[in-house]
């Protein structure tokens, strides 16, 4: 993220050392008012009713809990923070008339006037401070948690402007702020995990929810910046089957479909009339139980790391929609810790002691494209001596079993929160048990570092910390990152102004707020 006088721009072309530019040079305003569009678009349509095949539904929507990919859609159109994404994957401000900062670790805001959730009431900072202390509580587990746990007070100055003081520096916080899960709620909401939260302050609100059929949202004429929200309606219809979803945009029965399955990619993009829109999402990598043999063997962990032929985990399961990952991303550029080298995995095997091979078993999801790299995953490793069984139960199960520790070797995927590595590296390396880190590793000289790296206001320091950091990674793989997968949308091209937001591709709705159809 690059910080400028008048905004803030995730740069991942040009990572860390661009991001870390500037940060103390006595910049103070990270976000400029955003400049208002004024025009509706000369090309469009009198009618502006968006309809929509969605995959799947948000089980609820809450005020507390984690968000789903359901929930990420839902919220971007009915809340907002106090910023958010425009098209470009570029930090703008929301709720926010400005954020301004010296320190990375004091934030003043400063509101907009006249904001309004949807129901009329008004959005006042007593709101922003609830919500955002609201968001920092473990117990809410909020999305949003890893950048809201560090705040340590905030103050109301007036009804328009407040200060947020961190416990530390956290130069990644305007793009946690960003997540659609700390978006400013009314208290009631907040007040029990049983209340509804569907009453918000983003472009849309939602008018009626058939549950298991559709969900139709109309534009909010509270909204902030409702005269530049063109879509008046989105008629959202459930097929939580690809290819009945896939025929209903083929067909003209939907306009817009989210999750496209990759096989479909080069068949739309060949469609005349229809738009194929795919962004880098999440990123892939091995997770290993290092507390049982023989992956307790940091050896044994490198050589997995360097057996795995990236291209054919992309082609197996997203049929080339994706790219080779040899190491973390530092924005969006590669770091390579690791090569392809089949030869020297098994010299290291060798080194560890297991020269005749290794059996173990890999904790997939049947029918899924987890199973597809599984079993891409397996011809790697066995041709150097590591025999993969593999392990393939439904969904749930495996996800229970994965927090748990309840396997050998298995595999997670996640997407760039922030764009920071020294934030999102920690997230895989230390913490409590999840879904994103390896069960029972823990290096205190790694944690130290990314923490030191993190939380320190010189871009140097920043630099070397991840560089130390990254060679302990490259020796100890506690992971193995191997690919990306791309998120893919479909559309008509009378849609106008949506794009997928490459590595936050589950924030893409929220360029829909500017989106219209045009003749």
């Amino acid at each position: 993220m690059t910080y400028t006088p008048t905004g803030v721009v995730r740069d991942g072309r040009s990572g860390l050392r661009t991001m870390l530019a500037g940060l103390l040079a006595g910049v103070s305003m990270l976000l400029g008012a955003t400049a208002s569009m004024a025009q509706a678009p000369a090309d469009m349509a009198s009618e502006q009713v968006l309809r929509m095949g969605m995959p799947y539904e948000p089980p609820r929507i809450s005020a507390y809990g984690d968000l789903g990919a359901a929930n990420f859609f839902v919220f971007t159109l009915i809340h907002r923070g106090l910023v958010s994404f425009d098209a470009q994957d570029q930090l703008e401000n929301a709720l926010a008339e400005s954020i301004d900062t010296t320190d990375q670790q004091t934030f003043v805001v400063t509101l907009r006037e006249g904001l309004k959730f949807s129901d009329g009431t008004p959005i006042t900072t007593a709101n922003v401070q609830a919500s955002l202390l609201h968001w920092a509580k473990p117990e809410v587990a909020s999305h949003a948690y890893a950048g809201m746990k560090d705040i340590d007070t905030i103050e109301v100055t007036d009804d328009r402007v407040l200060t947020i003081r961190l416990k530390q520096v956290n130069a990644s916080f305007l793009e946690y702020l960003a997540d659609p899960a700390a978006a400013i709620m009314p208290d009631a909401a907040l007040a029990d995990g049983n209340v509804s939260a569907e009453i918000g302050a983003g472009p849309f609100r939602l008018a009626d929810w058939d549950k298991g059929i559709s969900m139709t949202f109309e534009k909010n004429d509270n909204y902030y910046d409702a005269e530049n929200v063109y879509l008046e309606r989105l008629e959202g219809t459930l097929y939580t089957d690809a290819t009945a979803r896939l025929n209903a945009l083929y067909g003209g029965d939907v306009d817009f479909i989210d999750v496209v399955p990759w096989e479909a990619f080069d068949q739309i993009a060949g469609t005349p009339g229809l738009v194929m829109d795919e962004a880098s999402a999440n990123f892939q990598y091995v997770m290993f139980n290092v507390g049982v043999a023989p992956f307790d063997n940091p050896l044994v962990r490198q050589a997995v790391a360097y057996a795995i032929n990236r291209d054919n985990s992309i082609r197996a399961a997203f049929y080339g929609h994706g790219r080779t990952l040899y190491g973390p991303l530092n924005g969006q550029e590669d770091t390579e810790l690791w090569t392809y080298d089949p030869q020297k995995a098994k010299d290291l095997l060798a080194e560890a002691g297991h020269a005749d091979g290794i059996n173990a078993k890999f904790l997939t999801i049947g029918g899924h494209f987890y199973q597809d790299i599984a079993l891409s995953l397996q011809a790697d490793l066995k041709a150097v001596g590591i025999n993969l069984e593999l392990d393939a139960p439904d969904v749930a199960t495996r996800n229970q079993r994965t927090v748990a520790g309840d396997y050998e070797i298995t595999m997670n995927g996640a997407f760039m929160t922030v764009s920071d590595p020294l934030s999102y590296l920690a997230t895989l390396v230390s913490g409590p048990p999840s879904m994103s880190r390896s069960v029972g590793y823990e290096n205190a000289q790694l944690n130290q570092t990314l923490e030191e790296g993190f939380r320190s206001a010189d871009p140097a320091v920043r630099e070397a910390k991840l560089a130390e950091a990254l060679e302990i990674i490259k020796t100890e793989a506690p992971v193995a990152f191997f690919n990306t997968r791309n998120a893919g949308y479909a559309y008509t091209e009378r849609l106008k102004g949506f794009s997928a937001l490459d590595n936050v591709a589950p924030y893409s709705a929220y360029t829909l707020e500017h989106a219209y159809l045009s003749n």
